[in-house]
């Protein structure tokens, strides 16, 4: 199987995912609070670690944190504005699986 770096408008939707989910282990718990109070830190967190699961796989890739996605305010604003419940989960979804396909 292939894996890829996943969009921005992804990455966005997981955040938004995690801001929803209830009934938590206290791990869970801080990063819930990191997703509302600091998206832009999860952004980045989740970035490097799909970027870092590609240089994992492919040899050819190699790790760096200069070719991350900025985060954007207001187009994290616009995607959670736009999304749904089936988005967010098919988006979560993806990222796991690119994330820690080896």
């Amino acid at each position: 199987m292939s894996a890829f770096i996943v969009s921005e408008d992804n990455l966005y939707r997981v955040i938004n995912s995690i801001t929803k989910i209830e009934g938590y282990t206290k791990d869970l718990k801080e990063i819930k609070e990191q997703a509302i109070s600091q998206p832009k830190k999860l952004f980045n967190k989740l970035n490097t670690l799909n970027r870092y699961s590609i240089s994992q796989r492919y040899e050819d890739e190699k790790f760096t944190k200069d070719n991350t996605y900025p985060f954007v305010l207001s187009k994290y604003n616009e995607t959670v504005l736009n999304s749904n419940k089936y988005q967010n989960l098919k988006s979560l979804t993806c990222f796991l699986y690119q994330s820690y396909q080896l």
